[in-house]
Parts: C-alpha cells; sequence; structure tokens
C-alpha cells in the first residue's frame, strides 16, 4: 500500500499467482479501503475457489467489466494489467502471456487510490 499513483495515466502490473489456500484473496488492487466497490476501482483476485478475476468499476457507459477463470492447480501463472490511460482508455488482462479479456472504456479512478497488494483490497485486511 501507499499513497497510491495517478491511475488514470498509463500503466501495467504483472504478477504471478498461484492458488495454495482457499478463501477469497485480493493478488493487487486500486481502491480505496472503505468496504465499498467505487466507480474507477480495480482489483485482480482469487475466489474462494482459485478462479482468477479481474474486476473494473466505472466506464464511459458505467458498467461493470469483470473476467474469470480458472487456473491450473499446482503450478505458478503470469497475471498481467496494462491500462492505456485516459479518460476512455483500454484495460487488458492477460493470463500465461496470452490476452484473456479487453475492456475498450474503461474508466479508472482519476485520484490516487492506493495500490494494495495481498489481503482483500476493500478493507486494507492483509494476508
Amino acid at each position: 500500500t501507499g499513497d497510491g499513483f495517478d491511475a488514470s495515466q498509463p500503466w501495467s502490473l504483472s504478477l504471478w499467482a498461484s492458488p495454495a489456500v482457499s478463501g477469497r484473496h485480493t493478488l493487487c488492487g486500486l481502491a480505496s479501503p472503505d468496504s465499498r466497490f467505487d466507480p474507477g476501482e480495480l482489483e485482480v483476485g482469487l475466489t474462494a475457489s482459485g478462479v482468477l478475476f479481474l474486476q473494473q468499476s466505472g466506464s464511459v457507459d458505467d458498467s461493470t467489466g469483470s473476467y474469470a477463470s480458472a487456473l491450473p492447480g499446482g503450478m505458478w501463472s503470469h497475471v498481467a494489467v496494462v491500462y492505456s490511460g485516459d479518460v476512455q482508455g483500454e484495460l487488458l488482462f492477460y493470463v500465461n502471456g496470452a490476452l484473456a479479456y479487453t475492456r475498450a472504456g474503461a474508466k479508472l479512478a482519476a485520484g490516487r487510490p492506493p495500490l494494495t497488494c495481498g489481503g482483500a483490497v476493500q478493507t486494507s485486511a492483509a494476508f
């Protein structure tokens, strides 16, 4: 966590994931620790059943986009998120080098939401 960065500018995030414990976990997210998922926030995590997900709230049409897919058990997977920036940016989600999800018109928070890696992004609980 930290003071955040301007999430409306171009950026990329890369990590390795291997589901090893049960329960819902945030791998990384840009969100305020207020127990809500507000427009402009983003979360990459694992569901209680080990399914990888990306959730992003807020877009040109005020919708929420999401992607979910099971990761192979017992091995590490490379996960990357790329945001082109601007008001109507493109959000790209890669799993093991393959483009898994694209979202045109994504609007991320123009402020400086904290980048949280590990735990529960909406409550700032770490694991």
